[in-house]
Protein backbone atom coordinates (compact mmCIF):
# COMPACT_ATOMS: atom_id res chain seq x y z
CA UNK A 1 0.00 0.00 0.00
CA UNK A 2 2.72 2.45 0.87
CA UNK A 3 4.42 1.96 -2.50
CA UNK A 4 1.24 2.81 -4.43
CA UNK A 5 0.82 5.98 -2.43
CA UNK A 6 4.37 7.13 -3.14
CA UNK A 7 3.94 6.56 -6.88
CA UNK A 8 0.74 8.55 -6.91
CA UNK A 9 2.41 11.40 -5.02
CA UNK A 10 5.24 11.41 -7.52
CA UNK A 11 2.79 11.42 -10.42
CA UNK A 12 1.05 14.49 -9.02
CA UNK A 13 4.42 16.24 -8.69
CA UNK A 14 5.38 15.41 -12.29
CA UNK A 15 2.05 16.67 -13.58
CA UNK A 16 2.33 19.92 -11.65
CA UNK A 17 5.87 20.53 -12.99
CA UNK A 18 4.67 19.90 -16.54
CA UNK A 19 1.75 22.26 -16.06
CA UNK A 20 4.12 24.81 -14.58
CA UNK A 21 6.39 24.57 -17.66
CA UNK A 22 3.42 25.03 -19.98
CA UNK A 23 2.15 28.03 -18.03
CA UNK A 24 5.64 29.59 -18.08
CA UNK A 25 5.76 29.18 -21.88
CA UNK A 26 2.31 30.75 -22.21
CA UNK A 27 3.37 33.63 -19.96
CA UNK A 28 6.52 34.24 -22.04
CA UNK A 29 4.44 34.18 -25.22
CA UNK A 30 1.92 36.63 -23.75
CA UNK A 31 4.73 38.99 -22.73
CA UNK A 32 6.14 38.87 -26.25
CA UNK A 33 2.73 39.41 -27.81
CA UNK A 34 2.11 42.41 -25.56
CA UNK A 35 5.08 44.40 -26.86
CA UNK A 36 4.31 47.44 -29.00
CA UNK A 37 6.80 46.82 -31.81
CA UNK A 38 7.12 43.34 -33.28
CA UNK A 39 10.38 42.38 -34.94
CA UNK A 40 10.51 40.77 -38.36
CA UNK A 41 12.17 37.34 -38.57
CA UNK A 42 15.21 39.00 -40.16
CA UNK A 43 15.51 41.62 -37.40
CA UNK A 44 15.01 38.94 -34.75
CA UNK A 45 17.79 36.78 -36.23
CA UNK A 46 20.28 39.63 -36.59
CA UNK A 47 19.55 40.81 -33.04
CA UNK A 48 19.98 37.26 -31.73
CA UNK A 49 23.37 36.92 -33.40
CA UNK A 50 24.53 40.25 -31.96
CA UNK A 51 23.26 39.67 -28.42
CA UNK A 52 23.79 35.90 -27.97
CA UNK A 53 27.26 35.71 -29.51
CA UNK A 54 30.10 35.10 -27.06
CA UNK A 55 33.17 37.32 -27.56
CA UNK A 56 35.51 34.50 -28.54
CA UNK A 57 33.16 33.18 -31.26
CA UNK A 58 32.11 34.74 -34.55
CA UNK A 59 28.55 33.33 -34.53
CA UNK A 60 25.94 31.40 -32.56
CA UNK A 61 24.79 27.79 -32.65
CA UNK A 62 21.07 27.81 -33.43
CA UNK A 63 20.21 25.07 -30.92
CA UNK A 64 22.66 25.52 -28.05
CA UNK A 65 22.24 29.31 -27.89
CA UNK A 66 18.47 28.96 -27.52
CA UNK A 67 17.79 30.77 -30.79
CA UNK A 68 15.46 28.08 -32.20
CA UNK A 69 13.36 27.85 -29.03
CA UNK A 70 13.10 31.63 -28.68
CA UNK A 71 12.18 31.98 -32.36
CA UNK A 72 9.35 29.45 -32.00
CA UNK A 73 7.93 31.31 -28.99
CA UNK A 74 8.20 34.74 -30.66
CA UNK A 75 6.88 33.54 -34.05
CA UNK A 76 4.39 30.72 -33.44
CA UNK A 77 3.88 28.71 -36.60
CA UNK A 78 7.13 29.75 -38.31
CA UNK A 79 10.02 27.33 -38.71
CA UNK A 80 13.37 28.87 -37.67
CA UNK A 81 15.31 26.43 -39.87
CA UNK A 82 13.54 27.57 -43.03
CA UNK A 83 13.92 31.23 -42.09
CA UNK A 84 17.67 30.80 -41.50
CA UNK A 85 18.02 29.03 -44.85
CA UNK A 86 16.13 31.84 -46.64
CA UNK A 87 18.19 34.58 -44.97
CA UNK A 88 21.40 32.76 -45.88
CA UNK A 89 20.24 32.36 -49.50
CA UNK A 90 19.52 36.11 -49.64
CA UNK A 91 22.97 36.89 -48.20
CA UNK A 92 21.63 38.61 -45.09
CA UNK A 93 23.41 36.11 -42.81
CA UNK A 94 25.98 33.38 -43.28
CA UNK A 95 25.60 29.87 -41.99
CA UNK A 96 27.39 26.57 -41.82
CA UNK A 97 26.26 23.18 -40.72
CA UNK A 98 27.30 21.99 -37.29
CA UNK A 99 26.54 19.06 -35.05
CA UNK A 100 22.91 19.08 -33.98
CA UNK A 101 22.12 22.29 -35.86
CA UNK A 102 23.83 25.16 -37.60
CA UNK A 103 26.05 28.09 -36.71
CA UNK A 104 24.88 31.45 -38.03
CA UNK A 105 26.97 34.59 -38.50
CA UNK A 106 26.56 38.21 -39.47
CA UNK A 107 27.62 38.78 -43.09
CA UNK A 108 31.40 38.96 -43.48
CA UNK A 109 32.25 37.59 -40.03
CA UNK A 110 32.25 33.88 -40.84
CA UNK A 111 35.68 32.31 -40.63
CA UNK A 112 36.34 30.86 -44.03
CA UNK A 113 36.91 27.12 -44.20
CA UNK A 114 39.69 25.82 -46.36
CA UNK A 115 41.92 28.87 -46.59
CA UNK A 116 44.82 26.57 -47.37
CA UNK A 117 47.33 29.16 -48.60
CA UNK A 118 47.15 31.23 -45.40
CA UNK A 119 47.38 28.10 -43.27
CA UNK A 120 50.50 26.97 -45.11
CA UNK A 121 52.02 30.46 -44.79
CA UNK A 122 51.42 30.47 -41.04
CA UNK A 123 53.08 27.08 -40.82
CA UNK A 124 56.08 28.45 -42.75
CA UNK A 125 55.77 25.89 -45.54
CA UNK A 126 54.98 28.31 -48.39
Amino acid sequence: MKREKKLSERWDWDRSETAKGISMKKKANEEVQGENKRLTPEEFTLLAIEKLKEPKYAGIHTVFSGYNAAFRVYFPGLDPIKVVEELAAEGKIEKRRARRGAVIYLPGTKIRDGDVVNTLKKMGIV
